[in-house]
């Protein structure tokens, strides 16, 4: 049985509000796809259908709202979608609040901003074969922009050994392309401080116990964080066609 999805889908969103202008959540930046406008998730959803993802938590915020109306329970599109509204709260602390929605073991965290479409069952037995490890970062061999830069040390077999440094030694750099999975282990690593954040607390906290992995793919990546990122995602979607979530229709494009 494939794993719940969470997804962070609750940021402000600043960097993007060119496009935005502080009307519309991130997640639903419009995107044309055969001459009508879809938002960003469903491209996102509808890539997770492909690849057999049924249930997903939105972990919303900013402007919740209009996700909520557009994609409702999910029902419609043949998933379950259920939302989290912790408020004004850091990363690790929306994870945390989520996890308490779902008895999963292992559950995929997904930012909200990115495409990246992994084959899952290729992330969850790479995951699995390293019971050791109670995180998995999916990463990118090769960049593909260059609005986006390494920030994970990596050694030979994977594992993480330092995060944001510019530096590798004889180790490697790659990109942390905001795609995980977790066991449930790590809630005992997260405070109940809304201060708690993935990427400042969580992995630093993981990588210093030796417990974080790697999944390296070379499959499409999309921050659409930023104008240049978003506008790069809009001609990849006119290129390749890839589709938007349909009424019980599904897509499992770009799968590496």
């Amino acid at each position: 049985m494939m794993p719940t999805v969470i997804i962070l889908a609750g940021g402000l969103g600043t960097r993007l509000r060119s496009v935005t202008h502080d009307h519309i959540p991130k997640p639903m930046v419009p995107v044309s796809y055969q001459g009508e406008n879809y938002p960003f998730m469903s491209f996102l959803l509808s890539h997770l259908y492909g690849q057999g993802i049924r249930k997903i938590i939105l972990c919303v915020d900013h402007l919740a709202e209009q996700i909520v109306s557009y994609f409702g329970d999910g029902h419609r599109y043949g998933m379950q979608i259920t939302y989290d509204n912790a408020g004004p709260v850091l990363t690790a602390a929306r994870v945390k609040q989520a996890m308490e929605k779902t008895d999963d073991y292992n559950v995929i965290i997904h930012c909200g901003d990115v495409f990246h479409p992994l084959n899952i069952d290729r992330f969850l037995q790479n995951f699995n074969q390293h019971p050791e490890n109670l995180m998995q970062i999916a990463v990118h061999k090769k960049l593909r922009s260059e609005h986006t830069k390494p920030n994970l040390v990596i050694g030979k077999k994977g594992q993480v050994f330092d995060y944001k440094k510019k530096n590798a030694g004889e180790n490697r750099l790659v990109l942390d392309t905001g795609v995980l999975i977790v066991r449930r282990g790590i809630l005992s690593y997260i405070s109940d401080s809304p201060e708690e954040s993935l990427t400042e607390n969580l992995y630093p906290e993981l990588i210093k116990k030796n417990v974080v992995g790697t999944y390296e793919s070379e499959t499409a990546f999309y921050d659409v964080g930023t104008p240049a990122e978003y506008s790069r995602f809009c001609n990849y979607v006119e290129k390749v066609g890839i589709r938007p979530l349909l009424e019980q229709k599904s897509s499992a494009n770009g799968v590496a």
